[in-house]
């Protein structure tokens, strides 16, 4: 399992990677910011939570290469806090917790 970030401020935009190494379509993926849900895929639909309607996405064509990133476009500072990534397949779960802030 690898994780790293990526945070391209030219463009506004923060992806918080991780990479399984399994294929990850048919998991269900979901990634938490600030105690809210930003964005979850199961049953191979994908769902923005609020406020992060049209700026939070996964990059579905690369699940089954296990890649369950997440992509929040238009990053405000409100988006700064702690991420957490939650993968669920058959009775195993996995998470990852990262904190993004200002350098």
């Amino acid at each position: 399992m690898t994780f790293s970030l990526l945070f391209l401020k030219e463009v506004k935009e923060l992806r918080l990677t991780r990479d399984l190494l399994s294929f990850a379509v048919d998991m269900e993926i979901t990634w938490f910011g600030q105690m809210c849900c930003i964005c979850t895929y199961k049953n191979r639909e994908m769902a923005q939570g609020v406020g992060y309607e049209g700026r939070a996405s996964l990059f579905i064509h690369d699940l089954k290469r296990g890649n369950v990133s997440l992509r929040v476009a238009d990053f405000r500072e409100s988006d700064l806090g702690v991420y957490m990534c939650r993968v669920t397949s058959n009775n195993e779960t996995q998470q990852i917790t990262v904190n993004v802030a200002e350098e």
